[in-house]
């Protein structure tokens, strides 16, 4: 229970709850994060957390987001923050291996700053949907490898807010998606700087 700490000086949580294998729960103070820069590896291989909480946090000053619940195993719903996040730069491998999670809704999130979403979705079997932003492109993006290998059971992937032209690698994007019917992918620009498409839809 860390409901009488202050973050509003820290820039810094990354790794705060690294590899706490029988932690089952948190509970977050309530109050001002807009500081917070770093929150990669956050919870990561916290096996035994089922349910996280951040509502009570602004992400308006975030810039690494990435390996934020990688491998949390036993992870079934995060719910984030309702407020724009307007400077993250990197989600990459945030959710890898979350294999319990369902949904996620990321629409509060702002995409147009991240470079590198590579392995963001990784192993997570059971999610079928994923809500993204939709009222701006994601511009800058640069790396998408395995973004989305092994989630088994998504069934349609919208990826029109997206903007593929910075793009660089986006070998097994898609790989191992056996359930997936439905891909949109951004129209009305071409995609001119990718170097990697092995596996793409392996």
């Amino acid at each position: 229970n860390l409901i009488n700490f202050d973050f509003s000086q820290a820039k810094f949580i990354s790794k705060m709850f690294y590899n706490c294998s029988n932690l089952e729960e948190i509970i977050f103070p309530v109050g001002d994060t807009d500081n917070i820069e770093d929150f990669s590896d956050f919870i990561a291989f916290s096996s035994k957390i089922e349910k996280v909480d951040l509502s009570t946090f602004t992400f308006t000053g975030a810039k690494n987001l990435g390996y934020m619940f990688n491998s949390g195993t036993n992870l079934k719903e995060i719910i984030f923050p309702k407020k724009k996040s307007e400077n993250i730069e990197v989600l990459s491998e945030m959710f890898s291996l979350c294999q319990n999670l369902i949904s996620l809704d990321l629409s509060y999130f702002s995409f147009k700053k991240i470079r590198n979403f590579a392995y963001a979705f990784n192993g997570c079997r059971n999610l079928v949907y994923i809500k993204f932003p939709t009222n701006e492109k994601a511009i800058d993006v640069r790396n998408v490898k395995y973004m989305f290998n092994g989630c088994n059971k998504l069934t349609s992937i919208d990826l029109s807010g997206f903007s593929f032209v910075n793009i660089i690698d986006i070998s097994p994007m898609f790989s191992d998606c056996s359930a997936l019917a439905n891909l949109i992918l951004p129209q009305n620009e071409m995609a001119i700087n990718i170097q990697d498409f092995s596996y793409m839809f392996r």
